[in-house]
């Protein structure tokens, strides 16, 4: 009966030796997944603030390409209302440069007139 109670208590204690183990084990696997879980999310963290960067600098590029559109833009108007300036002033030039050789084609026939 001691023989049987000394098997007894000493496949109880390999029993215990051996959950405990198993939780020790256990134990280290939670903590490894735990330590790649937090390692993840300092990831995440890092990838949210690159995204964060990257939609910033998208936004400042994005208004900069308005701004350069804008001033493209007034530099057309500018240049159509210049245009519109000097098709204008040619056209006064032609009119007048006409009534010069007008003028002078009446000054011309008046000295040959003159003259006879």
């Amino acid at each position: 009966a001691k023989a049987a109670m000394k098997c007894e208590i000493e496949s109880l204690e390999s029993n215990v030796a051996d959950i405990t183990d198993a939780r020790e084990a256990e134990t280290r696997n939670l903590q490894k997944e735990l330590a790649e879980k937090v390692l993840m999310q300092k990831e995440m963290s890092t990838l949210k603030s690159e995204v964060s960067e990257i939609t910033a600098t998208k936004e400042a590029a994005m208004q900069a390409l308005a701004s350069v559109q804008q001033q493209l833009d007034d530099a057309k108007k500018a240049a159509c209302h210049e245009e519109e300036q000097l098709q204008r002033k040619l056209e006064t030039v032609a009119t007048e440069r006409d009534e010069l050789l007008a003028a002078k084609a009446t000054m011309k026939y008046e000295i040959e007139s003159l003259e006879s």
